[in-house]
C-alpha cells in the first residue's frame, strides 16, 4: 500500500534527494580505483534516490498536493534511513558551530539515534504506535504552519 505524503512535506524530501545526489560521481571514482564494492553500494544508493525521486516528482513545480511514494519498502527504508542519517549530521554540524552547546549536540545525536531505532523496530507490533505518533507530528506541523 503505497504512503502518500503532502506537498510541503514533498518538497523538503525532494531537496534532500537531490542534495543526497550530488555524490553521484562517487561510482566514477570508485569505479577508476578499483573499489568494486563501493561502486555497486553508491550504485545501489543512488538508484533508489532517483526511484524515490520519481514518486516524488522531478520538477520543483510539480502540481500536486499529495504524492504517493510507491517504491518497495526495503529501498524505500535505506533512502529513509540514509537521508535521516544525513539530516542528523547536518543539524549536528549547524548546531556545534552555531552554538557549541554540548546539551543541544547530545539531544541532536539522541535525536537521530531515536530515529534509527525506531526503524529497525518497525514491524507490526508498533505499526499502531508509529500511525498515532505521524498523527500527532502532523497536527504540530499544521499548528505551527497557521491556516493556509
Amino acid at each position: 500500500m503505497p504512503v502518500t505524503i503532502r506537498r510541503s512535506y514533498r518538497d523538503v524530501l525532494r531537496r534532500q534527494v537531490i542534495a543526497e545526489l550530488t555524490g553521484i560521481g562517487d561510482i566514477y571514482l570508485a569505479l577508476v580505483s578499483d573499489q568494486w564494492g563501493t561502486a555497486l553500494t553508491l550504485r545501489r544508493r543512488y538508484e533508489d534516490c532517483m526511484r524515490l525521486l520519481d514518486d516524488l516528482g522531478w520538477r520543483e513545480t510539480d502540481p500536486g498536493e499529495e504524492f504517493a511514494i510507491t517504491m518497495d519498502p526495503v529501498p524505500l527504508m535505506r533512502v529513509l534511513a540514509r537521508l535521516h542519517e544525513r539530516a542528523g549530521e547536518a543539524l549536528e554540524l549547524h548546531l556545534e558551530e552555531a552554538m557549541g552547546g554540548q546539551e543541544i549536540v547530545d539531544a541532536t545525536v539522541a535525536l537521530a539515534i531515536c530515529g534509527d531505532v525506531l526503524v529497525g523496530l518497525a514491524d507490526d507490533h508498533v505499526h499502531d504506535a508509529m500511525l498515532a505518533y505521524r498523527e500527532a507530528r502532523c497536527s504540530r506541523v499544521d499548528s505551527a504552519e497557521g491556516p493556509s
